[in-house]
């Protein structure tokens, strides 16, 4: 099975995406990376703040990074992020009390 049979989209239509990216600009190619990601963490957010709208900046980010980054690092590196975040949040829920 070619990749073209898994996807819902023609070869010619795939073809002519991949060529109009090529041509981007790599400033505008940088700004669609970036806007994806501020969408998904945007949504991350939402999702937290609408469960808890006391949530900190910690707790935001380490849902995103268990969501979106779990598998980019190794177990051992993923649980220290999980910990440093996990002592920023204490840190900043001190400070708000």
């Amino acid at each position: 099975m070619s990749y073209f049979d898994t996807i819902n989209s023609t070869k010619e239509a795939e073809m002519r995406y991949a060529n109009w990216y090529y041509l981007l600009p790599d400033h505008r190619k940088a700004q669609m990376l970036s806007d994806a990601f501020q969408f998904a963490f945007d949504t991350i957010k939402h999702n937290v703040l609408k469960q808890n709208p006391k949530a900190t900046k910690s707790e935001i980010m380490l849902a995103y990074v268990q969501a979106n980054l779990k598998d980019e690092f190794s177990p051992k590196i993923f649980i220290r992020i999980v910990r440093t975040l996990e002592g920023r949040i204490l840190e900043e829920k001190q400070a708000l009390k």
